[in-house]
């Protein structure tokens, strides 16, 4: 019997990543476990550390599951088999190249954004005169500057002059509990790395992790310190990070590199990609400057970039130049002259084990070329055979059974955690042992060397090792690298330092151990986690690093120098179902091992010298350099014209006048010759309301909407109030919030409510389901046109009109094709780029198809009293949007509970409105025969 206290992964050796994918496949199971735990995310399922947690939370949210529909909900008649899709990254593609540059682009004048009057912004000194100049332009805007020098401890000189040991995490924690004394927090401005910019190749490895601990680290103790602060600030008027390089202004892209540069600066920004990820309503900046620039030069760049609306998180200054980050995609040609030639006699040094990626490119260039392969590898080399007691034995619980029996016949406790390790260490042998065989098969001349890359004597002496017996490497491809993912607030600097230091440690030792004068190419495998990635802050930092330790080293070294931030391979590596879900979600393409492997040996025959930093993979990074930023105007257009009477980080106050003369929509939506606010009107009001007031989460669903008294507008101008309340607090409110919404009149204490509803908040959209179209395979054909539809049963005007098909209807279901209708129709002040959060037009035009099902069926008109719950998987806003719902009444149909389905042409769901609730009456037949002008689309 186990005891349900024993923590997961200390007691039981399960570790984050295979928590996710245990706690992927359980949802996958039984989905709506994450949906009825209010605020509940999969984020936060995946947080629990004990069984007796697990238990729980599983008997918590089949508690509020069997709560969460109505009794006469469809959902809780049956099951619709909404399994979510599996992604399996077998699909065959040509992998894209893309190569990082740096782009001219001018900064937008009229996306400026005000510095809260009264607060700190904190600068960490670089004592060249820049944090100086700084200061006195930010107190021209109201803002209390404290400049941080670097000292042995935290010592306050003056008011706004402090000194504190950079190197030390407590210290920094000090720093901010007593800056919090001098006002509220909305800014970092890390300039310390331009205090000390030595030339990297006269370093030792002791001063090379100084400077990375001093100058990177040192920016997120700060940020993981005063996280809190900048997210609270960011929800009422403002947060920044901002750092400084100096690459030269082009962020080492592009022309020529000082012998002197840093590349250690690289993690800067790879940390701060990563916290724009995790926290984007805080406004993130990298400046590349060039010190050669006078101090007030580069502080009026500071500034520009600080108050500059726009999101791009890296930019650089030259010649008076605004150059920003661009990723374009550049394949390579075919017939390109070859530029590199491996054959039978290279010798080639791998690292990173003879396990995933590594081991599918050494097995490439092992098959096509039999070179000598050294691997290099943490692990022990595994003995010739297998133990008797495990050879042959292939499922897992059949191999842990007999290490457990291992275990007893030699008197050894018995300890789960043991096990594991040892079932996995087993599972480590059997894949190296596989891949060294498949690789001397194939011709090649195989040696396996047992070292730690990020230990400058082991490592250094297998590299003298290879020079000595081989006389010459002329290529090395540097694979290692570990994660130990965890958002920032979580992230223990210990954990951070091992990410961190396993990958930039072995990159600086590889820089000083190897013999350039000889060398054809060295390949550094980075990740496209450098652009940012959740949980992976010191991951991106350290990859970041080793790209620009490369484009130093390609510019010194004759041989090419490259590093490629591959996307996730599928199937290999830590890449596990879930993971691959995730990666999905965000648009970022699985790399096919088979394509991956070829992939490179081309790269390596074909790319160029000077082509350094180079993208394998496709994901959201194509749209980089691209103003694709929304503003909030362009994606909450109902709050354009709202008075906020109070906002703060748990409680937003916002007035409103509704009025058909700008409000157009309103002379759409008659009922008995009055204007009627539509109630899924009131649902994206109500989330604009609060994705406005925490930006830094996402509306994912809204819960029990009640319709408690219409909102009639009665002499043209009707006054409402919105008043959102979230009280969550610590560590839950990261992640997730549930905030309760109520709409009342302008008065709120004399007021009854006329809708209440509970929105959603969470980091991440949820993963879109698959979508089960048996349910309404036995479809007739409807018996009226849209046209006639919307002339003799409906009473929707023209911006209302978004029916532009009924696929068919039968006894309990109905279909059709939706289209949404641009918010600058529906409202005068619209812009025109404006788009809807949630889509009131598509989901009231879903109602509509629920009055033609009860018209049909009952010749009764019903109006929605409830919505239960709607979840968003994706947009609605798309060209067009198929919709299904099932439907069922009582009382002889004067009740009717409808569940809608819309989703795309490949039958992905992109929302859910669940337990839709109706009244229905034959009197209301009557709102039918008001005189409608109908518009064909």
């Amino acid at each position: 019997m186990l005891d349900l206290n024993l923590d997961l992964e200390a007691d039981l050796g399960i570790d984050s990543i295979k928590r996710v994918e245990i706690f992927g496949i359980l949802t996958n199971e039984y989905p709506e476990l994450t949906g009825a735990q209010q605020g509940t995310s999969r984020q936060e399922l995946n947080s629990i550390k004990t069984l007796q947690g697990i238990i729980d939370f599983l008997t918590t949210a089949a508690s509020t599951q069997s709560d969460s529909l109505p009794e006469n909900s469809i959902q809780s008649q049956r099951n619709h088999n909404l399994s979510e899709q599996q992604v399996t990254g077998d699909k065959q593609q040509t992998l894209p190249r893309f190569l990082i540059r740096m782009i001219p682009k001018e900064r937008d004048e009229d996306l400026t954004l005000p510095l809260p009057n009264g607060s700190v912004f904190l600068i960490t000194d670089d004592q060249t005169g820049i944090s100086v100049a700084l200061a006195e332009e930010l107190l021209s805007f109201g803002v209390k500057p404290v400049i941080v020098q670097s000292g042995n401890e935290l010592n306050k000189i003056s008011e706004n002059l402090f000194q504190a040991d950079f190197d030390n995490p407590n210290s920094l924690c000090e720093l901010i509990s007593a800056v919090r004394k001098i006002g509220p927090i909305a800014g970092i401005i890390h300039l310390l790395p331009l205090k000390d910019v030595p030339d990297f190749t006269q370093m030792q490895l002791s001063d090379w992790r100084a400077w990375l601990n001093r100058n990177v680290k040192s920016l997120f103790y700060l940020a993981q310190v005063a996280g809190e602060d900048l997210k609270e600030m960011a929800a009422s008027s403002g947060a920044w990070i901002t750092a400084a390089t100096s690459f030269g202004g082009n962020m080492a892209y592009g022309g020529t590199l000082k012998q002197s540069c840093m590349p250690g600066q690289g993690g800067i920004i790879g940390l701060l990609n990563t916290i724009a990820t995790e926290w984007p309503a805080v406004h993130c900046k990298v400046v590349d400057c060039r010190l050669k620039e006078h101090a007030s030069v580069s502080a009026s760049c500071l500034i520009r970039e600080i108050t500059a609306g726009d999101r791009h998180i890296q930019v650089g200054y030259k010649d008076n130049q605004r150059y920003i980050l661009s990723v374009d995609k550049d394949p390579l040609i075919k017939d390109s002259t070859q530029n590199l030639a491996i054959d039978s006699n290279s010798v080639l040094m791998i690292t990173g084990g003879a396990r995933g990626i590594t081991a599918e490119v050494a097995l490439e260039l092992a098959e096509k070329y039999t070179p000598t392969i050294i691997l290099i590898g943490r692990s022990d080399p595994p003995a010739d055979n297998e133990s008797p007691h495990t050879a042959g034995i292939t499922s897992p619980g059949d191999l842990k059974k007999a290490l457990i029996e291992q275990f007893q016949a030699s008197n050894r406790k018995v300890v789960l955690a043991k096990v594991e390790k040892t079932f996995l260490k087993l599972c480590r042998e059997r894949e190296i042992r596989k891949n060294i065989t498949a690789m001397q098969k194939a011709g090649a001349k195989v040696h396996y060397v047992q070292a730690d890359a990020s230990n400058e004597t082991s490592f250094s002496t297998v590299i003298e090792t290879i020079y000595a017996d081989y006389g010459r490497l002329d290529g090395v491809i540097h694979g290692v690298g570990i994660i130990e993912d965890k958002l920032i607030e979580s992230k223990k600097p210990d954990s951070f330092s091992r990410v961190f230091d396993t990958k930039a440690d072995s990159a600086f030792i590889l820089s000083k151990a190897l013999h350039p004068d000889s060398l054809q190419f060295l390949v550094f495998f980075s990740s496209i986690a450098s652009f940012g990635n959740q949980g992976q802050c010191d991951y991106a930092a350290t990859n970041e690093v080793v790209n620009k330790l490369a484009i130093a080293l390609d510019r010194q070294w004759p041989g090419r120098v490259l590093s490629v931030l591959w996307g996730p391979w599928a199937k290999t590596g830590m890449v596990s179902n879930e993971a691959q879900r995730r990666f999905t979600e965000q648009n970022i393409e699985l790399i096919d091992p088979a394509e991956g492997r070829i992939w490179l040996d081309r790269e390596l025959c074909l790319g160029k010298k000077g082509e350094v930093t180079i993208v394998a993979g496709g994901g959201p990074w194509e749209d980089f350099g691209q103003e694709n930023i929304p503003s909030s105007q362009d994606t909450l257009p109902l709050m354009i014209d709202t008075t906020i009477i109070k906002a703060d980080s748990e409680e937003i106050i916002v007035e409103r006048t509704l009025t058909p003369a700008k409000d157009l929509y309103l002379n759409d939506h008659i009922l008995d010759q009055k204007p009627v606010l539509p109630a899924v009107m009131a649902m994206e009001l109500m989330a604009e309301v609060v994705q406005h007031n925490w930006p830094s989460l996402n509306v994912t669903s809204v819960h029990s909407l009640q319709v408690l008294n219409g909102i009639i507008i009665d002499n043209d101008t009707k006054v409402i109030r919105i008043h959102a309340r979230s009280k969550q607090t610590g560590a839950d409110k990261i992640a997730s919030r549930k905030v309760t919404v109520e709409i009342t009149g302008a008065n709120s204490k004399k007021s009854r409510p006329f809708y209440k509803c509970d929105v959603h908040l969470g980091k991440n959209m949820p993963i879109s389901p698959a979508f089960d179209l048996a349910p309404f395979s036995d479809l007739q054909p409807f018996s009226l046109s849209v046209e006639e539809s919307y002339h003799n049963m409906l009473f929707h005007g023209s911006c209302f009109q978004g029916i532009t098909a009924v696929s068919g209807i039968s006894e309990q279901a109905i279909c059709g094709t939706l289209e949404s209708i641009l918010p600058s129709v529906c409202l005068s002040y619209a812009p025109p780029n404006s788009c809807w959060l949630l889509d009131p037009i598509v989901m009231d035009s879903s109602l509509q198809l629920s009055i033609l099902w009860e018209r049909s069926q009952y010749d009764m008109t019903p109006l929605p009293v409830r919505i239960n719950r709607f979840r968003k998987f994706g947009s609605l806003a798309n060209s067009s949007v198929r919709c299904c719902q099932l439907a069922k009444t009582s009382n002889k149909g004067q009740n009717l509970f409808v569940d809608i389905y819309f989703f795309d042409n490949d039958n992905c769901v992109l929302g859910l409105l669940e337990g839709v609730e109706f009244i229905c009456s034959n009197a209301l037949n009557r709102l039918s025969q008001t005189e409608i002008h109908f518009t064909k689309r």
